[in-house]
Formats: structure tokens, sequence, C-alpha cells
């Protein structure tokens, strides 16, 4: 399940790069549901981000923001100094 968590990630943040973001949410939804399944802080966090990334970046400013600082608490608790930078960054 860890390779199957992270290749869903991976393929997310290729769509979310290519500007389609109906399939990078997709496939970050299925990874947050991997990853809350596994109970993985930082692989929740990761996917959290690339979700808040395509709501603010379709004008849902308060799902994005709600996403983001759910990632950043997560990522706190953590230790995942990465993603509580790209937390931050939204």
């Amino acid at each position: 399940k860890t390779g199957m968590r992270a290749c869903l990630i991976n393929i997310a943040d290729i769509y979310y790069q290519q500007g389609n973001n109906a399939a990078a949410f997709e496939y970050y939804s299925q990874g947050l549901a991997l990853a809350q399944e596994m109970r993985v802080k930082d692989a929740i966090a990761q996917n959290l981000i690339g979700i808040a990334k395509i709501y603010t970046g379709t004008n849902k400013i308060p799902e994005g923001l709600a996403c983001a600082d759910k990632a950043l608490q997560l990522a706190g608790q953590s230790g995942a100094k990465q993603i509580v930078k790209e937390a931050s960054l939204i």
C-alpha cells in the first residue's frame, strides 16, 4: 500500500502540473483516502496540500485554506518541515 500511496500522489502532481485539475483532484482524493486508512500523517498532509492548491487555483479559497490549515497541523505533528513550508505558501 505504501507504493500505491506514493504513486497516487505522483500521478496527481503530474496532472496538476499539466493543468488537469479534475484528474489531479481525483488522484489526490484517492491518495488521501489511502493515507487516512494507513494513518500516515505526512501523506495525508501532502494530499491535502495538493487539494488545497486546486481549490485556491479555482477560486474556492475557503475550501483551499481549510485543507491547507489541516495539512499544516498534521505536518507540524509529524515534523514534516517541507510540508509545513508548502502549506504556509498557499
